[in-house]
């Protein structure tokens, strides 16, 4: 992981290895955030609720990353 990249964190709760990854990321990055449990509101991350073995949540995140 590097400044700039975007990541995608599965199984995001608690949501402490996204407030750390955000840093890491810096202003140019992007993270795209899914699972079952809610993380919160943290800025900056794209949160898309649900367990990431449904295909409609893989899709969701192709479409958070621009793909």
């Amino acid at each position: 992981m590097r400044p700039g990249m975007p990541v995608v964190g599965l199984g995001a709760a608690s949501g402490g290895w996204t407030q750390v990854a955000l840093r890491v990321l810096g202003d140019k990055g992007r993270l795209i955030a899914s699972g079952i449990l809610p993380v919160g509101n943290i800025v900056d991350v794209t949160f898309i609720p649900d367990a990431f073995a449904d295909g409609e949540v893989h899709a969701q995140i192709l479409v958070a990353i621009g793909k």
